[in-house]
């Protein structure tokens, strides 16, 4: 997979490059998430084509924790 987020380097799956990614963007919910995901958010720039649209699929069996972690919550109740 290559990156296109030129400030992550891809590591396997993508995953810890684009968890980093998410953190930059201090998105705190799911529904922000998929505001930012739609193009919603242009004020946070537009999603690289190397952030998944559903991590939670996308990296089922390659690490995903949680939506608290992809979004680096530490509280899951903020994250609906």
């Amino acid at each position: 997979m290559a990156c296109v987020s030129s400030l992550y380097i891809c590591t396997q799956g993508g995953s810890n490059s684009s968890r980093a990614f998410m953190h930059t963007l201090e998105l705190k919910s799911q529904k922000e998430w998929r505001a930012y995901r739609r193009g919603d958010m242009p004020e946070k720039g537009i999603k690289p084509p190397d952030i998944p649209g559903n991590p939670h699929r996308a990296y089922k069996d390659k690490g995903w924790i949680s939506w608290s972690d992809w979004l680096e919550k530490t509280k899951p109740s903020l994250i609906n």
